[in-house]
C-alpha cells in the first residue's frame, strides 16, 4: 500500500507543476515572427493573401491568432484594435500601428470566419483566415488545444515585444493590451 501512495505522490509531483505554469502558446518574447499567407477578409489588403509580416513586419503591430475564442471576444478585440490604430496614427502614418486577427478554421468552416469578419468589419483591422493545418501554425508555435482561445503578439521590427495567451476583452485585458501597445511608441 505504501508503494501505491509513494507512486501516486511521485506522479502528482511531476504533473502538478505543469498545471501551475499555465498554458503556453506562441513565439516567445524576443523571438522573430515568420512569413505566412492568410486570406484577408477585411482591412487594407482585403481580397489578397498578403503576408502581414512581409509587408508590415518592421512597423508596430498586433497579431491575434484565434483558436477556440468566442465571436464576442474576437469582435471586442477588433473594436479595441481599431481604436488603438486610430490612436497611434492610423494606417497612413509612417510607423503607425497595424492590426491583424488570424482566425484558424478548416476550409469547411470558412463561412463562420466570413460571418465573424462581417461583424468586425473595420477598414484598418485585418480579419484573416488561415487553415489550422498550415505550416505557419507550427512556425508561430500556436498551441491548438481547446484550452487556448487566442494568442496575441505585440511586435515591432519583426520581434515579439509582448505576448498574451487567452486575452479577454474586458477592462483588465484591454488595459494590459493598450499598455503593451503603448510600449511600442
Amino acid at each position: 500500500m505504501m508503494k501505491y501512495w509513494l507512486g501516486l505522490l511521485l506522479v502528482a509531483a511531476i504533473l502538478i507543476p505543469g498545471f501551475a505554469q499555465g498554458l503556453t502558446s506562441g513565439v516567445e518574447v524576443g523571438g522573430r515572427l515568420s512569413s505566412y499567407g492568410p486570406k484577408h477578409l477585411t482591412g487594407p489588403d482585403k481580397g489578397t493573401n498578403t503576408c502581414p509580416v512581409c509587408r508590415y513586419g518592421l512597423l508596430p503591430s498586433v497579431q491575434v491568432w484565434v483558436n477556440t475564442d468566442k465571436a464576442e471576444n474576437v469582435v471586442a478585440l477588433a473594436a479595441a484594435l481599431h481604436q488603438a490604430v486610430q490612436l497611434h496614427g492610423g494606417l497612413q502614418a509612417h510607423g503607425g500601428l497595424h492590426a491583424f486577427i488570424t482566425v484558424l478554421r478548416p476550409q469547411a468552416q470558412f463561412a463562420e470566419v466570413e460571418s465573424l469578419a462581417s461583424q468586425a468589419n473595420y477598414h484598418d483591422v485585418a480579419i484573416m483566415w488561415l487553415d489550422p493545418c498550415s505550416k505557419s501554425v507550427s512556425d508561430y508555435q500556436i498551441n491548438m488545444s481547446k484550452e487556448v482561445a487566442n494568442t496575441v503578439f505585440v511586435s515591432s521590427e519583426n520581434r515579439v515585444r509582448h505576448k498574451f495567451v487567452n486575452l479577454v476583452a474586458d477592462a483588465k485585458g484591454l488595459a494590459a493590451l493598450q499598455s503593451a501597445i503603448s510600449d511600442l511608441f
